[in-house]
């Protein structure tokens, strides 16, 4: 009697065992909850890297104008890339750690022969980009982000890297250039692990503009 009580109470923790190790096969990760305010974004660039775009729906022709943001721990350097000027991080040396962020913005042609400056806020001092894949909207409300990244590096150790592709969200945007705020809401997933992430909070920075016409 003994042993067929023995057997059974160990039948039954295996199953409470094989139980448990299903249950957290399907646990969730907790969401990485990342605030911009600590990730000493101090440079900021924006670039102009297309001429003026056109699409149509029906026979209307919508006009629109593509940036590149560039969001730094480090100082910003210009580079071309084939005929477009653009801002990369420049890294010294002695520095180990370094955050970047990258923000493809659309707007769309307010002044039609206007600059960088005229046409990313249509004239206006607040807008909201959007993360959306779809093509761009009414000109009134195609102000869009149409790509985005966020990571963040440890040269002495090169296993403490992650990076995450901004998936849905808002980015809004006050003031005039070059001084602008910026107020983050955004979703994330992480490259490698798929791990979702959030980044919230607010930055107001100066901006290094290029205008690539």
């Amino acid at each position: 009697m003994n042993r067929f009580k023995y057997t059974f109470l160990l039948a039954a923790l295996m199953v409470v065992f094989i139980s448990c190790e299903e249950e957290e096969t399907f646990i969730i990760p907790e969401v990485d909850a990342l605030n911009v305010e600590d990730s000493e974004l101090a440079h900021a660039g924006l670039a102009r890297f297309s001429d003026i775009r056109e699409y149509y729906t029906d026979t209307i022709i919508h006009r629109y104008i593509q940036y590149n943001m560039t969001l730094s721990s480090e100082a910003l350097k210009m580079v071309r890339v084939e005929d477009k000027d653009f801002w990369e991080t420049h890294k010294p040396i002695s520095q180990l750690e370094m955050t970047n962020m990258k923000l493809w913005l659309v707007s769309p042609v307010v002044v039609p022969q206007g600059t960088a400056d005229e046409n990313f806020l249509g004239e206006g001092t607040e807008r909201l980009f959007r993360m959306t894949d779809e093509g761009p909207g009414e000109p009134e409300t195609s102000y869009r982000i149409i790509d985005g990244s966020y990571w963040m590096q440890n040269y002495s150790n090169l296993h403490d890297y992650f990076s995450y592709k901004v998936t849905g969200g808002t980015v809004k945007v006050t003031g005039t250039l070059p001084r602008l705020k910026l107020v983050f809401n955004l979703q994330m997933e992480a490259s490698i692990t798929k791990k979702r992430g959030t980044l919230e909070g607010e930055l107001e920075l100066d901006f290094q503009v290029l205008e690539n016409r």
